[in-house]
């Protein structure tokens, strides 16, 4: 049909070798469009739903939308510990300025190094933004976003190390 949802790109991004950049062009006519934002409605209960960079080196990037108006992963209402908006599992991706809501991990990076979390927005999350996990490794960055109501940790940082955190409200 000529469109692609955020879960189809992220999965082709998972699966296509190298570099890719996933871009927004949401037409105001979208049913998620309240005027003021885009809303994506993720199903944190769903595991089929869930949305995941697995292949290094992607861009999600939200401030790619026409005209600057937000785009907003939601979920909710919160009932397991492993429900989360986006989940990063491999190194070098960026995520910038998607907002994210409604999860008990708003955005985790649960593997890889040298991911850029930029821009984003996380609220009403327990956790708002977590790098933590076995597999975690140096050089991940969170700067320059808004992190808030978190019901728990607005930043967590677990079992890894060279974090840089800057900028962030």
């Amino acid at each position: 049909d000529g469109q692609t949802s955020l879960r189809e790109a992220t999965i082709a991004s998972t699966n296509t070798a190298g570099p890719e950049t996933i871009a927004f062009d949401i037409p105001t006519s979208d049913p998620g469009f309240s005027g003021e934002e885009f809303v994506i409605v993720i199903d944190p209960a769903s595991p089929a739903e869930e949305l995941t960079l697995g292949d290094a080196g992607t861009t999600l990037d939200a401030t790619t939308q026409p005209g600057g108006v937000p785009i907003v992963v939601e979920g909710g209402p919160q009932s397991t510990d492993s429900d989360t908006g986006l989940r990063v599992t491999s190194s070098g991706n960026e995520v910038i300025g998607l907002g994210v809501r409604g999860y008990v991990n708003g955005i985790l990076v649960d593997g890889g190094s040298d991911n850029v979390i930029a821009g984003v927005v996380a609220t009403g999350n327990a956790n708002g933004v977590n790098l933590s996990g076995r597999t975690v490794a140096t050089g991940n960055q969170v700067s320059g976003s808004t992190i808030a109501d978190s019901l728990r940790l607005g930043l967590a940082i677990v079992n890894t190390t060279q974090v840089t955190v800057d900028g962030n409200t």
